[in-house]
């Protein structure tokens, strides 16, 4: 017969509410506490109740997490930090696929409800005046996406972007475009607008193409028009977009970076395109981390208020850039 909270509690001599916290908020115990509980507990083969929990605290002890598109490489490191956050807590996360519609994104929401404590809503598509009518606001965070007096965290890619065009100016280049992402991001309304300012400072006027969702075939296509212009260098919205770019260009018979160079952002998968991908990397793990960590706290009476996370960007340069032809 399976033992119970209670008699694992008195085989050790302690609460019940101890042992519960050992396995709950071992942080809030001594680390000889925690250890005894753990030790029993194996001994026993005992795992705590998720259920019988939920039932006497009122809580699901599930987190959600949306995401536009969980084909996108930027989200998977984004999703797995943050379930190991969530597991080292005893909570368990529940993922949905946006699918680029904010239509969508709402449903998503809306199936959450009763069965999660709180949210993770990673670069809404949703409009503003509908983020403000999501319910229970005190228990959904933002992820790169910013509406006034809602909690956020932001990955910053100014920094990077600016960094990328002053590292292609001091190539020699002089004739720059930037692939835009979906028009609903918010993150590509920051990159684009950074890569902007940085171009105008350098008395240069960029190229804008987009916007695109960020596929393969986006990049490919971004690649034949590129391919009938003057543009020697390339700032994509993510990745994704720069990897279709530099295929796009490989097959019109074009290189990387000898007739033009690329650049991506978000630097997740990077290492493994031919040539490595020069990109502005971004903090998707920390996001993901730091997200959940602002959720537990204010499932202890915490509060995430307005507050407002701010993540730095920079740029890695690797092989797929290089002097202007």
């Amino acid at each position: 017969m399976a033992i119970t909270l209670s008699q694992l509690a008195a085989e050790l001599g302690l609460s019940t509410s101890t042992v519960s916290r050992a396995f709950s908020h071992p942080e809030r115990l001594t680390a000889e506490t925690v250890s005894r509980v753990l030790a029993a507990a194996q001994r026993h083969a005992y795992q705590p109740n998720r259920f019988a929990k939920a039932l006497t605290t009122g809580k699901s002890m599930n987190i959600g997490l949306v995401v536009p598109d969980i084909a996108n490489p930027f989200f998977p490191p984004l999703i797995k930090a943050a379930q190991h956050r969530a597991r080292a807590h005893g909570y368990s996360v529940y993922v949905a696929d946006g699918d680029e519609n904010p239509k969508e994104e709402w449903n998503q929401l809306t199936h959450f409800a009763g069965h999660v404590d709180g949210v993770v809503l990673c670069s809404p598509r949703m409009s503003t005046t509908k983020l403000r009518e999501i319910p229970a606001q005190d228990r959904v965070i933002l992820v790169n996406r910013e509406v006034p007096n809602m909690p956020c965290i932001l990955i910053d890619s100014t920094v990077g972007m600016h960094q990328a065009v002053d590292h292609l100016v001091s190539l020699g280049h002089h004739e720059i475009a930037y692939i835009g992402g979906p028009a609903r991001s918010w993150a590509n309304t920051q990159r684009r607008k950074a890569v902007l300012e940085r171009c105008r400072h350098h008395g240069l006027e960029p190229a804008l193409l987009g916007p695109y969702v960020s596929t393969h075939e986006a990049g490919v296509d971004a690649a034949r028009k590129l391919g009938r212009t003057a543009v020697t260098a390339a700032i994509a919205f993510d990745d994704v977009l720069a990897v279709g770019l530099v295929s796009g260009l490989q097959e019109a018979g074009l290189r990387v970076p000898e007739d033009l160079s690329v650049v991506g952002c978000d630097d997740v998968i990077t290492e493994h395109t031919a040539p490595p991908l020069t990109s502005v990397s971004g903090g998707a793990a920390t996001a993901g981390r730091v997200a959940v960590d602002a959720l537990l706290s204010s499932f202890e009476g915490g509060s995430i208020g307005a507050s407002r996370t701010v993540l730095p960007t920079e740029l890695v340069v690797r092989r797929s850039t290089g002097p202007a032809r």
